[in-house]
């Protein structure tokens, strides 16, 4: 009968050890955490490859490319987020490309940005002066990663 105690008081004991063990991350293989998607995030990158920072342009039409690294361009706007999948939001004139986590990465002038399932895109008819063009890598809701990924140049157009 002594026995019979101890079986049911280490059973719960060892359910609760096993428990906390999981949850401080010991045999975390595919539980899906945040901390995991997040860091997976980390290694992404966005480098914008054409036109060079610093360029002189002619006016008219500018092809802004870039090299993705990690991250799979799929044309899903508008879907579900998958971590690791998205599009590029390219920006012209921009004062900041906009990063606030969990909020579409527009901006207020539909004039200033593109969302793209492709990794370059084409100005049309860009004036004369100094001009920003930025990307971003987004989910396929419209949402920066976490953390942001994006690049910037300067060029001149003339």
């Amino acid at each position: 009968m002594g026995t019979g105690i101890w079986r049911w008081l280490l059973i719960p004991a060892l359910a609760a050890a096993i428990s906390l063990v999981m949850a401080c991350g010991g045999g975390d293989e595919g539980n899906g955490s945040t901390t995991d998607d997040t860091s997976a995030a980390e290694e992404f990158t966005a480098a914008i490859t054409n036109p060079d920072d610093g360029a002189t342009l002619d006016a008219g039409d500018i092809e802004v490319a870039l090299d993705v690294g990690d991250f799979q361009v799929v044309d899903k706007l508008g879907h579900a987020p998958v971590v690791g999948e998205g599009h590029v939001h390219f920006y012209i004139d921009v004062a900041k490309i906009p990063t606030t986590p969990g909020k579409p990465a527009i901006t207020d002038d539909e004039t200033t940005y593109h969302a793209e399932a492709t990794t370059s895109f084409t100005w049309q008819g860009v004036r004369p002066g100094k001009h920003t063009f930025g990307v971003q890598l987004v989910n396929n809701d419209h949402t920066p990663l976490e953390p942001p990924v994006t690049d910037e140049i300067t060029v001149t157009v003339e």
